[in-house]
């Protein structure tokens, strides 16, 4: 079990970096903060929760990890390139048969 301190808290902030950047997961979309903790949990192998939760506002401080809110319910995306969706064309489609 690893300890969660001042020595090894930025290798942790990195192994899930690049653990979350090896996984893809800014195409698993918009998650619930559960959905983060269980990979940094995993990654990590801690189990205290103000350690899992200090290693994601590190990467949400860092602009790695976007937010979206829905009402009462807040959505987190791991973006570390900053790509922004693409803006649904408001035209519409016509299509021609011959």
């Amino acid at each position: 079990m690893s300890l969660y301190n001042n020595k090894n808290k930025e290798d942790l902030i990195e192994l899930t970096f690049l653990y979350f950047k090896f996984r893809n997961l800014y195409f698993v979309g918009f998650q619930r903060y559960i959905f983060f903790k269980n990979l940094i949990s995993y990654v990590t192998k801690l189990n205290n929760y103000s350690s899992i939760r200090s290693i994601f506002n590190n990467l949400l401080n860092e602009d790695l990890i976007e937010i979206k809110k829905d009402k009462k319910k807040v959505y987190y995306r791991f973006n570390p390139k900053q790509k922004k969706d693409p803006e649904p064309d408001n035209f519409p489609a016509v299509l021609i048969f011959e």
